[in-house]
């Protein structure tokens, strides 16, 4: 025996001895305690190993996501247990037994939602100082290189508002130019543009890779992470601004938020079709003759010779950063080995049936790709299959949440 299992049968038959009459009546006073007596004996031995004891308590507190508890603790639930008290000992009983309080878990990303986007990393200590300073904050626990981030959540927001997931790859080859083909910028929508830079650059030493711009009622001003990746935030003013104010107290967003994800491809055409067919809806679209220039310099980019052919804006209604499909002419986009570091993971209900649609519509996939269990920080391992936009460029994962392998049992 241990004292684990010794202190444990004392403390509760002591407990149960010390219970009030009416408690006792409703168990049957002492035969209950000795059929406790009797089960306890029989059982000692498969558990009296000390060994056992301690795999089995470390197991529990090592789970991820533990058990479900009946009952909270706290200010509040004394307060409830107290009131419990008074009850009539039948009445308590009852009530005890239907009562199921579990405790808080992630909140999963509802399907037909923009889940999160991943952004692959050298260092992943050196980013993480990088992207709190932009006010990103860390969500759950940094597990095998990866840390999920959060930026200004709103409470109140009624749609689903992507994570950031950061994914250390200490052999990433260096990013190429952010108009090459793939995911390659995170916009940040807002207020107060001009602050916000200069707090970054006397406060943090963080310069924006040009000076700001102006163009279409619209400023940017655009940074780097350590690895190169873009960042860059943009205010919008006059009616613009009124109309995506109004936007966003419908739907209950605060500012500053996460606004959208570059997806640079070689063929607009087929990428907007392919965009549409995994239900995305388009907010606008701009041409080459319709693209606002004057924000170009603020990436080091001219104004006068750039262009770009095609821009899309589009977005899952569920919730979720909007996608920028872009289709760059001069410079043109260009697929390479970094052309698939970047990810947008979609949250659906069945995996296998997005794996199959997105062969249907055109989307391309690796020999051998079916969904398969793969481990996330806060979601632990959840199924997960892989396409991407183009060949080599824009992988897409299509996750369900809810479908979640026992922690574990990973192979």
């Amino acid at each position: 025996k241990t004292d684990v299992q010794t202190d444990f049968r004392d403390n509760y038959l002591k407990n149960y001895r010390n219970a009030p009459e009416q408690i006792l009546n409703l168990y049957g006073k002492e035969a209950f305690a000795d059929v406790f007596e009797d089960s306890y004996k029989q059982h000692l031995e498969s558990t009296s190993e000390p060994q056992l004891v301690v795999s089995a308590m470390t197991g529990l507190i090592q789970q991820e996501r533990p058990l479900d508890n009946h009952y909270w603790i706290g200010g509040d639930a004394k307060t409830f247990w107290r009131a419990m008290n008074v009850l009539p000992a039948h009445v308590s009983s009852l009530l005890k037994s239907t009562l199921s309080i579990k405790p808080l878990g992630p909140k999963l990303p509802p399907p037909e939602t923009v889940a999160h986007v991943t952004i692959r990393v050298k260092d992943i200590s050196a980013s993480l100082a990088f992207y709190s300073i932009l006010g990103f904050e860390s969500v759950g626990e940094l597990i095998d290189g990866q840390q999920f981030l959060q930026y200004n959540p709103s409470p109140n927001c009624k749609k689903w508002q992507s994570l950031v997931l950061l994914k250390e790859d200490k052999d990433m080859p260096d990013r190429q130019a952010a108009t090459d083909a793939g995911m390659t910028r995170l916009c940040i929508f807002t207020d107060g543009i001009h602050k916000l830079s200069e707090e970054l650059e006397t406060k943090h030493g963080i310069k924006p890779v040009a000076p700001m711009a102006f163009g279409g009622g619209v400023y940017d001003v655009v940074y780097k992470d350590p690895d190169g990746f873009t960042l860059y935030f943009v205010e919008m003013t006059g009616v613009l601004r009124a109309f995506i104010n109004l936007q966003l107290w419908m739907v209950g967003t605060r500012k500053p938020f996460l606004f959208h994800w570059t997806v640079n491809v070689t063929d607009h055409v087929k990428a907007n079709g392919i965009f549409e067919q995994l239900s995305f809806q388009t907010i606008s679209n701009q041409n080459k003759d319709q693209v606002i220039n004057e924000l170009l310099p603020a990436f080091s980019l001219d104004p006068e010779t750039t262009i770009i052919d095609w821009i899309r804006l589009c977005y899952l209604p569920k919730g979720g950063l909007v996608a920028t499909i872009m289709n760059w002419n001069t410079p043109r986009s260009a697929i390479n080995e970094t052309s698939a570091m970047n990810s947008m993971t979609i949250s659906v209900s069945d995996v296998g049936a997005a794996l199959a649609r997105a062969k249907d519509i055109g989307m391309y996939l690796e020999e051998g790709e079916k969904p398969a269990y793969k481990s996330m920080p806060i979601y632990g391992n959840v199924l997960v299959a892989r396409a991407f936009l183009e060949k080599g460029s824009c992988p897409i994962e299509f996750c369900c949440f809810s479908n979640q392998q026992p922690l574990g049992s990973l192979q």
